[in-house]
């Protein structure tokens, strides 16, 4: 199985490159998109450094329109976003790939993240609580590190993309819809990501 990876960009050029460079380094068959909205800074630069990129450039109606555009081109079979100042430690991938492996019927994998400071210095790390059933339907806050997420292309068939109504929320918005659904997770007890 292959991965899309989408990164949305606007001037993000001090963290950028370590963002790449944590995708690269994972095992597995992958494709990077990034969506840059015309940065203004040395962004276009970096980017056009990595011939495996797939870039768009152009402007866009924010981050979840941006994630969008790259959704909509995606040739992966799971798919997540990493925002310019996020990581994926080593191994991420495999291990998320390991899971799907296993089971053909699991919709979306999710695990826990580490928080860091701009520093890149762990502030802490969130482990994502026991949540079933009914009481996870009504959880109002996201019950999930976003970056730490990836769901099968078919997600997305079946839902729809992210709604650009929230501009600072809609991947609140898609996990809850997520959540009332048919689809079928699995939790890996293991640090898929780093959140800056």
């Amino acid at each position: 199985m292959k991965f899309t990876i989408i990164t949305p960009n606007y001037n993000g050029e001090k963290y950028l490159e370590k963002c790449i460079k944590s995708v690269l380094d994972q095992k597995v068959d992958f494709e990077h998109i990034v969506v840059d909205a015309e940065s203004t800074d040395s962004s276009s630069d970096i980017l056009n450094s990595y011939s495996h990129l797939k870039i768009i450039s152009e402007k866009d109606n924010g981050m979840y329109d941006a994630i969008n555009k790259g959704i909509a081109i995606a040739e992966g079979d799971i798919i997540a976003y990493l925002n310019c100042d996020d990581r994926y430690p080593d191994g991420s991938l495999s291990m998320v790939l390991e899971a799907f492996n296993k089971n053909e019927k699991i919709d979306f994998v999710y695990g826990n993240c580490r928080f860091v400071n701009h520093l890149e210095q762990e502030i802490y790390t969130y482990k994502v609580p026991p949540l079933f059933g009914n009481l996870l339907k009504k959880v109002t806050v996201m019950p999930w590190a976003q970056p730490s997420v990836f769901y099968k292309k078919r997600v997305f068939d079946s839902l729809g993309f992210f709604s650009i109504k929230y501009s600072l929320a809609s991947d609140y918005h898609f996990m809850k819809r997520v959540i009332l659904s048919e689809l079928k997770g699995k939790k890996i007890n293991k640090t898929l990501s780093c959140f800056m």
